[in-house]
Parts: structure tokens; sequence; C-alpha cells
């Protein structure tokens, strides 16, 4: 088995930009796509840990959440199907802050 010298961090640096100067237009699209890939899903991974950690909404929170999502369907503000889910999304989680905000303010005044 050969010895592999371990590179510190600028000489794979330099190692990496050394490669990327070799790559046409397309090829640094491509390396930019990927790069940009991998750190989306590793934010996406992080996040869905936090999400998990959290507790499922009740019974009749679920409830209200399925027919909210059933009523946007049904009734979609844009023609792109995209901009509505993104604004789904950005609902709930306004409601999500909003319940928050209530309950933060229940526990301050039981202080």
């Amino acid at each position: 088995m050969m010895n592999e010298k371990v590179l510190t961090r600028d000489e794979m640096t330099a190692e990496i930009m050394k490669t990327y100067d070799r790559l046409d237009d397309e090829g640094k699209a491509e390396l930019a796509n990927a790069v940009y890939q991998i750190c989306m899903e590793r934010e996406m991974e992080e996040f869905d840990l936090l999400l998990g950690k959290e507790p499922v909404p009740d019974g009749k929170t679920w409830e209200t959440f399925q027919n909210f999502v059933k009523y946007k369907k049904a009734n979609p503000k844009f023609k792109d199907p995209f901009s509505n889910e993104l604004m789904l999304l950005i609902d709930v989680f306004n409601y999500g802050r909003i319940c928050g905000r209530r309950e933060e303010m229940r526990g301050s005044s039981n202080e």
C-alpha cells in the first residue's frame, strides 16, 4: 500500500483551482451547478433534521392544515403551479410564526 501525501487546505484549494482553470465555460457551469446541488442538499438535510425534532400538530391542527392545502389547491392565486406551492409554504410558515408569537404572549402574561 502506498503512502498518500495528505494535502493541506491551501494545497487542495490550489489543485481545485488548477483543474477549474482548465475547464471550458460549459464545464465551469456544470461544476458550479454540482457544487450548488451538494450545498443545497446538505442544507436541506440539516433543515429536515431540525424539523424532525419538532412535534407533529395535533388532530385538529392537522385536519385544518389538510383542509387549507385542499382549499389552496382548488383556488390557486397564480397560473404557475410552483408559485402556488411556494405561496402555500409561505402561508403555513407565517401561520406557525403567528402561533409561536401567541404562545410567547401567553407565556409572558403568566409570569
